[in-house]
């Protein structure tokens, strides 16, 4: 019991430091970048600030030309991430933030050690860096902060109520930076809550919850892309419709639910036979859409062909009769939009069709050449 007890205590620390595929999953590099860039002029300001009230007092020369290529080094910094901007990358920032501790730890030794105001800069750092970096990489810098502070009573004479005043502060200091890490760890965390939720809502409208195919709204979608990219690239795009023969007779025969069954072996018939490049859609009832991108009129007949046979071979009714599908073809020209690629398919199925009706007419695959479409004129 006690070691069930202890492993439950330990399972919130453990899911803090747990180790992630993608460390700054959810973050906002933005922020990250507009934050670096005060933090570094801050620096600066206050070294030329203590500088005036404790000018550096060891190596002499040496110790004066050190404490202004540091501050130099914190200008030049801001600069470059500002105008790099978020091209900067998480390590870098990491990295930046351990070279801002290690000059300060070095103003310090070269002005007043321990009671120089610089130490002071030491809290920005380590609660910036918390709020950027996840708990793992936080912890280290965390790790090398407190060093840092604790430098100055290597080289100073040992006190030990400045030390245990430091260490209190360190503490606190700490604690802050954990606060800190662990909130900005709990946004990035409803960050991708709700953007997978949101991917999820996108999606789960997009798709025909009876098939499983994209549904009427992603095509629309797609078609607007596809159009454009056959344009601007000059390559050929078609579409075939399909319908399902005789559907209405098969509710009325063998109920809806038995029809519905039918309607997702015809969905997985099409999906299974398309390419790579190509998306099935059920456009809406009985009516299915494969859309086809870099295929001519030719090639098309020749998918439609495929997806007909597939069909007819693969996808029975309740009986055990075969199932078949009319198709309809049309490939698209500059001049048409999404809804006169369609429309030209779906009359191309309608001809279809009514041939069929008529006897002694060879049945084939009904398709609409690629001719221009007149746009209607007025609103």
């Amino acid at each position: 019991m006690g070691a069930v007890a202890q492993s439950r205590q330990a399972s919130p620390l453990r899911h803090f430091l747990r180790r992630r595929d993608d460390p700054y999953a959810g973050a906002d590099l933005a922020p990250a970048i507009r934050m670096c860039v005060p933090a570094w002029l801050i620096t600066a300001l206050v070294a030329l600030v203590s500088f005036a009230l404790a000018p550096p007092s060891r190596l002499e020369e040496l110790g004066w030309l050190l404490s202004f290529a540091a501050v130099l080094t914190f200008l030049l910094v801001a600069l470059w991430v500002r105008r790099r901007g978020e091209r900067t990358t998480y390590n870098e920032l990491l990295l930046l933030s351990y070279l801002a501790v290690a000059l300060i730890s070095l103003l310090q030794m070269l002005t007043a050690g321990s009671g120089s105001p610089l130490g002071s800069l030491l809290l920005l750092w380590a609660v910036y860096t918390a709020c950027i970096h996840p708990p793992r990489r936080t912890l280290p810098f965390l790790a090398f902060v407190g060093v840092a502070a604790m430098f100055p009573f290597t080289y100073e004479d040992w006190d030990s109520l400045a030390a245990v005043q430091l260490a209190v502060e360190l503490l606190l200091w700490f604690a802050l930076a954990m606060f800190a890490t662990h909130w900005t760890d709990d946004v990035r965390a409803n960050r991708l809550r709700m953007q997978q939720d949101g991917d999820e809502a996108r999606q789960s409208a997009r798709t025909d919850r009876l098939t499983g195919l994209d549904n009427r709204l992603a095509l629309d979608e797609l078609l607007a892309t596809e159009l454009w990219r056959a344009k601007v690239g000059r390559q050929p795009l078609s579409v075939v419709v399909a319908d399902l023969n005789g559907f209405k007779a098969i509710n009325d025969r063998f109920g809806h639910l038995n029809g519905d069954d039918c309607l997702r072996e015809v969905a997985a018939a099409l999906r299974s036979s398309t390419r790579g490049l190509d998306r099935c859609f059920r456009w809406g009832g009985d009516e299915f859409v494969i859309v086809l991108p870099d295929t001519d009129h030719v090639s098309a007949e020749d998918i439609a062909n495929r997806l007909r046979r597939t069909v007819q071979t693969t996808c029975m009714t309740p009986d055990g009769s075969p199932l078949t599908i009319a198709t309809g073809i049309a490939q698209a020209t500059d001049e048409m939009d999404a809804a006169q690629l369609l429309g030209t398919a779906d009359l191309a199925l309608l001809g279809r069709k009514t041939r069929e009706r008529i006897p002694g007419l060879e049945p084939g695959i009904a398709s609409a050449p690629p001719v221009p479409v007149e746009r209607p004129v007025g609103p």
